[in-house]
């Protein structure tokens, strides 16, 4: 006899998609959904606090012009006030194209009658400055100095007043520094297209950049983040049970054979976020995917640093593993 159900209209979860509606170098709208209804707004606000504190990028920290000792003093042959040549290197959006490299110092030499826009920050093939038209100072025929600028790598909004006690050279001037290549984020819950029951939603988000990151990149970042900060309450392997609130915060790894350790996913070797997202891009899931890389495939990857390297090599060491091996009962499985 066929089975009967007291109610057949119980709402159970659908899978989560995104659309991109819109796609610019420094803008993107992405439509999520579904989410049952108050998760939009749940959702939308960890993703703006993430893509606005939690992705890295370059800035201008601190300068030092030949002459002066103060952003209060003015530059001899300079039109502009020293603090709209700072306002307007704030607004300078840098990349360093050697991901190794954290920190740069550009020197400048200005003599005579010039324009000096931020393309002229190009001093090597290792600096791509993405706003290169925008008029950082002009300059009579008086103008003579030097111009040092230090080009760091960090996250989110640091004031100057934190980097004061850091000063090595006297006559340095540190200002405030936005690391954060995402300017604007906005978010909103709208109804979900077709749905009767009132039950589901969609996020609408909007993501502003500096053009050093496109949207779409921010998005996977951020939310990258967020999920790795989340695992420290709930550890899941792809189909196994959820053990929420574990003693240890982490699966323990005795008695697996290298077979079963093979088919894990590579959030087991314990990296850092920046090495767990640089295997997510490269669509690097499992460990045994990794080890049968090369050191020299691995150093070709997008995004690819030494520091990684180094960091996925010692954290397979302690497993009795290396990159390489190629002789090994494993397949990797796309699913």
């Amino acid at each position: 006899m066929p089975e009967k159900f007291l109610l057949n209209n119980v709402i159970t979860s659908r899978p989560v998609q995104i659309e991109q509606a819109a796609a610019k170098k420094d803008y993107g709208k992405f439509i999520i959904a579904p989410y049952e209804k108050g998760m939009a707004i749940t959702i939308g606000n960890t993703l703006r606090r993430s893509l606005l504190s939690s992705i890295p990028g370059y800035a201008v920290s601190a300068l030092k012009i030949s002459g002066i000792n103060s952003e209060f003093q003015n530059i001899k042959g300079v039109y502009e006030d020293t603090i709209d040549i700072i306002m307007n290197l704030k607004k300078t959006y840098i990349t360093l194209k050697d991901p190794d490299i954290e920190k740069k110092v550009l020197h400048l030499e200005i003599k005579g009658e010039k324009e000096v826009y931020a393309r002229a920050l190009e001093l090597d093939q290792t600096i791509y400055v993405h706003n290169k038209d925008l008029l950082i100072f002009k300059t009579n025929a008086e103008a003579n100095f030097s111009l040092d600028l230090q080009i760091d790598y960090g996250r989110g909004f640091v004031l100057a007043e934190k980097n004061q006690d850091f000063i090595e050279v006297a006559g340095t001037i540190v200002i405030d520094a936005l690391y954060s290549p995402v300017l604007k984020v906005a978010y909103k819950s709208i109804p979900l297209t077709g749905d009767s029951t009132g039950e589901f939603e969609s996020l609408e988000i909007e993501i502003w950049t500096n053009g050093t990151i496109n949207p779409e990149d921010a998005l996977s970042k951020a939310a990258y983040y967020v999920r790795e900060k989340l695992k420290t309450f709930v550890t899941v392997d792809n189909d196994e049970d959820i053990d929420v609130f574990t003693a240890t915060g982490s699966q323990s790894n005795e008695n697996v054979s290298n077979e079963d350790l093979f088919k894990k996913n590579v959030s087991i070797l314990e990296l850092s976020v920046r090495s767990l997202y640089f295997l997510k891009i490269n669509d690097i899931k499992e460990v045994g995917q990794l080890i049968q890389k090369n050191e020299d495939t691995v150093k070709g990857l997008k995004e690819a640093t030494n520091a990684i390297l180094e960091e996925i090599k010692d954290k397979l060491q302690k497993k009795n593993l290396h990159l390489g091996m190629k002789d090994i009962n494993y397949s990797f499985i796309n699913v």
